[in-house]
C-alpha cells in the first residue's frame, strides 16, 4: 500500500483526504492511500517521523508549514518553481536515494482556475491579502502573468500595505486574492479586514479558501456586486498536478 497524506494545522478545513479517496476508489487504484496528519508542531527531523509513517511515500504541506519544510530540502532538490517562491506544497520521498524532492503546485492550480481574461481585461494591479507560504506561489503566479500586484497584511513591512491603508485605495485593484485562513470552516465569522464599502462592479474577489463554500468577505463583496470565486477549483488542479508529480516516482 503506498500511502499519501496532508501535513498542517489545524485540517479540520481539509477536503484532501475524501477527494484522493474518492479519486482512487472511482479510478480503481486499490494500492494507493490518503490520511491527515495534523501535526500541532513541525517535527524536528522530518525524516525521522517520515520513517514511522507505514508506506508513505508524499505528502501536500498546508497552513502554516509551505516555507518551514523547505528547512529539510535543499536546493538541489526542489523544483525551480520552489526555489523562485520559496514555499512548497508538495514533497515526494525519491526512492532511488531515499531523499525529499520538493514541488509548489499552488501557483499551477491558481492559474488554472483564474478566469484569466477577466483578469487581463481589467488592466488594474491585483491585491493580495497575507504574506506566508500560499502569498508566495500566487505571488509567483501573477508574476507569470506579468500583472503587478500589492500585498496587505496587519504588520507593516517593505513589501506590505497596512488594512488600514487601504482606505480610499481599493478603486486602483481589479482583483482580490484572498491568501490568509479568515473565514475558513470552523471559524466561519472571521474575514479579512478590508473597507468592503469600497467593493464594486470591477472587483475580482478570488478566496483560496474552499469550505464554507461562500466566506463572509465573499458575501460581502457579491453584495457590492464584484466577481466571487471561492478555492475549490484551485484544489483540484492543484491535487491533480501534485498526483502528476508524484506518480513521476511511483508509477
Amino acid at each position: 500500500m503506498k500511502r499519501l497524506g496532508l501535513i498542517g494545522h489545524p485540517l479540520t478545513h481539509s477536503f484532501s483526504e475524501r477527494y484522493f479517496s474518492e479519486k482512487f476508489f472511482r479510478e480503481g487504484l486499490q494500492d494507493w492511500a490518503y490520511e491527515l496528519y495534523d501535526l500541532p508542531n513541525l517535527p524536528d527531523d522530518l525524516y525521522a517521523w517520515w520513517s514511522q509513517q507505514t508506506g508513505l511515500v508524499g505528502i501536500n504541506v498546508t497552513i502554516p508549514y509551505k516555507e518551514r519544510v523547505l528547512n529539510f530540502v535543499p536546493p538541489e532538490r526542489q523544483t525551480e518553481h520552489v526555489r523562485a517562491i520559496g514555499a512548497a506544497n508538495t514533497l515526494v520521498m525519491d526512492s532511488n536515494d531515499q531523499a525529499l524532492r520538493a514541488e509548489n503546485t499552488d501557483w499551477r492550480g491558481f492559474l488554472e482556475a483564474l478566469d484569466q481574461d477577466q483578469v487581463l481585461s481589467s488592466g488594474r494591479p491585483a491585491l493580495i491579502l497575507g504574506n506566508g507560504g500560499a502569498s508566495k506561489g500566487i505571488q509567483y503566479a501573477l508574476a507569470h502573468l506579468g500583472i503587478d500586484y500589492a500585498i496587505a497584511h496587519r504588520a507593516a513591512g517593505p513589501e506590505n500595505i497596512l488594512y488600514e491603508d487601504l482606505v480610499g485605495q481599493m478603486e486602483q485593484f481589479g482583483l482580490i486574492v484572498n491568501t490568509t485562513p479568515l473565514g475558513t470552516y470552523p471559524k466561519e465569522e472571521t474575514y479579512p479586514p478590508l473597507p468592503y464599502e469600497e467593493v464594486s462592479e470591477q472587483h475580482y474577489y478570488f478566496d483560496l479558501v474552499y469550505r464554507p463554500e461562500k466566506t463572509a468577505a465573499m458575501k460581502m463583496c457579491d453584495l457590492r456586486g464584484a466577481y466571487v470565486q471561492n478555492g475549490y477549483g484551485m484544489l483540484v488542479s492543484q491535487a491533480e498536478i501534485a498526483w502528476s508529480f508524484w506518480r513521476e516516482f511511483y508509477g
